[in-house]
């Protein structure tokens, strides 16, 4: 597939650390819900789409584990939102930096 013609779209990621969810919000106007094709496995998100000239792509890291067979989209007025649910809790492998 030529990849000029295609676009990333705006994506929002959260986690709901209190039902254990992730959230992700993509903005994808002027498509059909029966267009949009979502692929998850435990590591990546995959979100394509197309219709005419419209394309949109996107691949988004996912660094803890997924329920795949627990995705739930809902698509409405060009906003995809996509739930699902974490195997276990997220774990910060983060520190804290002082700023000076």
């Amino acid at each position: 597939m030529e990849q000029s013609n295609v676009r990333e779209p705006l994506v929002d990621t959260s986690i709901d650390e209190k039902s254990n969810l992730m959230v992700i919000t993509t903005e994808m106007p002027g498509i059909s819900k029966g267009g949009i094709k979502v692929n998850a496995s435990n590591n990546l998100i995959v979100l394509h789409c197309e219709k005419g000239d419209k394309k949109y792509h996107t691949e988004i890291p996912v660094k803890t584990e997924l329920e795949d067979s627990s995705a739930k989209p809902l698509y409405t007025n060009g906003i995809l939102e996509l739930k699902i649910k974490l195997k276990g809790p997220v774990k910060s492998k983060g520190m804290d930096i002082k700023i000076e």
